[in-house]
C-alpha cells in the first residue's frame, strides 16, 4: 500500500541518518582524543588515509559557525586553520555521491544554474560555512573537500570541491 511504501522510506530515512550520526561520533571521538575504537578500527584507518585531522595537529571538529547579519548558522565537521588561510572538510555517510541528477532535476532559486546532486549541495554548504569562517576569523578559505564514506566498500573517496593556489 501506499503508506507501507512510506512508512519503509522514513525508516530507511531514519536508519540512513542514524548510521551517519554514528560515524561521525566515531571520527569525532578518534580526532579529539587519539582513541581508536577496535569496532571501528577500518573506518578510522580509511579515515587516516585522508589527512592527520586530529586535535593534535589543530584541526577544529564539529565548529559552530553563523551569521547574526544573514541569520544563519551550521556546524562544519572539520576546519582546519593553515596560518592566515584554512580548510573545510566534510564527512558524508549516504547511499551515493552524484554529480548528475538522473531526473535532469536543478536548484531552485536562485541557483537553479546548478544540477540537483549531491556534488552541488555540498558545494553550497561547505561554500557556506567557508563564508561564515573567513567573516568570524578574518582567514581566507584554501580548500573544501568532502569526505564520503562508503559502506559498502569500506572506503572513503576525497571530492575536492575548491582549491585555490595559495
Amino acid at each position: 500500500s501506499q503508506q507501507e511504501v512510506l512508512d519503509e522510506w522514513a525508516k530507511n530515512n531514519k536508519d540512513s541518518q542514524d548510521y551517519g550520526t554514528k560515524v561521525h561520533a566515531v571520527l569525532e571521538t578518534y580526532a579529539k582524543t587519539g582513541i581508536v575504537d577496535p569496532e571501528h578500527e577500518t573506518l578510522i584507518k580509511e579515515f587516516q588515509k585522508m589527512g592527520d585531522y586530529t586535535k593534535k595537529t589543530g584541526a577544529l571538529q564539529e565548529q559552530i559557525l553563523h551569521s547574526h547579519q544573514f541569520k544563519v548558522a551550521g556546524t562544519a565537521d572539520i576546519i582546519v586553520p593553515v596560518g592566515k588561510f584554512f580548510d573545510v572538510f566534510d564527512i558524508k555517510t549516504n547511499k551515493a555521491f552524484n554529480f548528475f541528477s538522473k531526473y535532469g532535476e536543478t536548484l531552485k532559486s536562485p541557483v537553479e544554474h546548478l544540477v540537483h546532486c549531491e556534488y552541488c549541495n555540498y558545494s553550497l554548504q561547505l561554500s557556506l560555512y567557508a563564508y561564515l569562517y573567513q567573516n568570524l576569523t578574518g582567514r581566507i578559505v584554501r580548500h573544501l573537500a568532502v569526505f564520503y564514506w562508503d559502506k559498502e566498500k569500506n572506503t572513503f573517496t576525497k571530492y575536492q570541491i575548491g582549491r585555490a593556489h595559495v
